[in-house]
């Protein structure tokens, strides 16, 4: 069966560093995230994908908002990387004619409130034909018409045990 291709937003998977930090301040193990168990535990169903701005936001929100420096930062970075066999869509294979139309394209024809920060996230997502999965209710509510590969953390969690049941119900013979 062939992976799911997932681009995870930053808000996905934040509270993995979050609980990091907290670790290697307080020098004590703690349980990781339900999110990051549940994406680590799918490996085998899920390929993940993020980019530069996804690291980019995660190393600034390390620094700025957790403390920690350069070093410890670029460690919870490649931990979290290699941890869930994540591939990097990288910065030179990014059109970014394509990605500022995609974004201007939105915000001519919807109100959006926020930075557009998920929007350059979605539009990367959608020139790789790459599922978005977002908590940016925004995104999920106002920009499934102009790329409809957009998933919330719920809707993943049920698709993926929806089709458990799918395939358990296949094998029973009655």
């Amino acid at each position: 069966m062939e992976k799911i291709k997932l681009y995870l937003d930053t808000n996905i998977i934040y509270t993995y560093f979050m609980q990091k930090a907290k670790e290697l301040k307080d020098k004590r193990k703690i349980p990781l995230p339900k999110v990051f168990k549940f994406l680590r535990k799918n490996r085998h169903k899920l390929e993940f994908y993020v980019s530069r701005l996804t690291e980019i936001e995660i190393l600034r929100k390390l620094t700025t908002e957790l403390g920690l420096n350069e070093n410890e930062s670029s460690y919870l970075w490649e931990d979290f990387f290699k941890s869930l066999e994540c591939k990097l869509v990288k910065a030179e294979e990014i059109d970014l004619n394509s990605l500022w139309e995609f974004i201007r394209n939105i915000v001519t024809k919807v109100p959006i409130k926020k930075r557009v920060t998920n929007l350059e996230h979605l539009g990367i997502a959608s020139q790789f034909g790459l599922t978005f999965v977002t908590g940016d209710k925004e995104v999920l509510e106002k920009c499934r018409k102009f790329y409809p590969k957009i998933m919330s953390y719920i809707e993943l969690r049920k698709g993926l045990n929806h089709e458990e049941k799918d395939s358990y119900e296949e094998k029973r013979n009655f």
